[in-house]
C-alpha cells in the first residue's frame, strides 16, 4: 500500500454538506451536520481505476467545475485511459476529505491531521503564502491560515474561496491541453502562473 493511500485511510473524515454554488446567504446560514460526506471508501482508492460520480451516479469528466455537494468517488469497470480523467479522480480523492475536514470537523480536527492531510497542497506549493490584503473576497489564506480562521470563526465565504481555488489550482498542474477559461472569461492558472500539465507531486 502507498504511503499517499495509508495516509488517505489513516485521516479519511466524515463530513461535508455546503455546495460551493449556492448563494452567500444560503452558506451563511447553513450549518454542517452529520449527514453530510463525500463517503468515500478508502480501500476502492487506486490511481487510474477510480471515477467522480454526482448525486445521480452519472460519471463526471475532467472539469474545471468544484466538486458539488453529494459527490463522491468510486471504483471504474475498467482502467481509464484519458490523462485528465485519471487525474480528476485523483484530485477527488484528496479534496473530498480536505473539503469533509473543514466543511464538517472542524470543531474536533487537529492541527497536525490538518497538515497531514493537506500535505499533497504543500508539496505543490499551493496555499503555502497568506495575504490578506485588499477586499475580503480579493485575500487569499493559506493552508495553516484557514485552520486557524475556521478555528477561531466558522467563516463560510474564505472557507469556499480556500477550497475551490485549492481544487482548481491541483487541475492546473495535473491536467494537460485543458482551456481553463471561466465563463467571465478568465483563466486562474495563467493568473497564477501555475505550471499548466508539470504533474503532482505526490505525499
Amino acid at each position: 500500500m502507498s504511503v499517499w493511500k495509508i495516509l488517505f485511510t489513516a485521516l479519511l473524515l466524515v463530513g461535508c454538506n455546503s455546495d460551493p454554488s449556492d448563494t452567500d446567504e444560503e452558506i451563511e446560514t447553513q450549518t454542517p451536520d452529520h449527514s453530510c460526506g463525500h463517503r468515500i471508501d478508502a480501500a476502492i482508492v487506486t490511481f487510474g481505476f477510480n471515477v467522480v460520480l454526482d448525486t445521480s451516479g452519472t460519471t463526471q469528466v475532467a472539469q474545471g467545475k468544484p466538486l458539488q455537494e453529494g459527490w463522491t468517488l468510486a471504483e471504474s469497470p475498467g482502467e481509464i485511459d484519458d490523462h485528465n480523467d485519471r487525474e480528476y479522480a485523483q484530485i477527488a480523492a484528496a479534496m473530498m476529505p480536505i473539503r469533509d475536514a473543514l466543511m464538517c470537523d472542524i470543531a474536533t480536527l487537529e492541527k497536525t491531521d490538518w497538515l497531514s492531510l493537506t500535505q499533497i497542497l504543500t508539496l505543490n506549493n499551493i496555499k503555502t503564502e497568506q495575504d490578506l490584503s485588499g477586499t475580503p473576497t480579493e485575500q487569499v489564506y493559506s493552508t495553516e491560515g484557514i485552520y486557524d480562521l475556521l478555528k477561531a470563526n466558522e467563516n463560510f465565504h474564505p472557507m469556499m474561496k480556500y477550497l475551490e481555488e485549492a481544487e482548481l489550482e491541483l487541475k492546473c498542474i495535473a491536467f494537460e491541453d485543458f482551456d481553463f477559461t471561466n465563463p467571465e472569461g478568465d483563466d486562474h492558472c495563467a493568473i497564477h502562473n501555475l505550471p499548466v500539465g508539470q504533474g503532482l507531486v505526490l505525499p
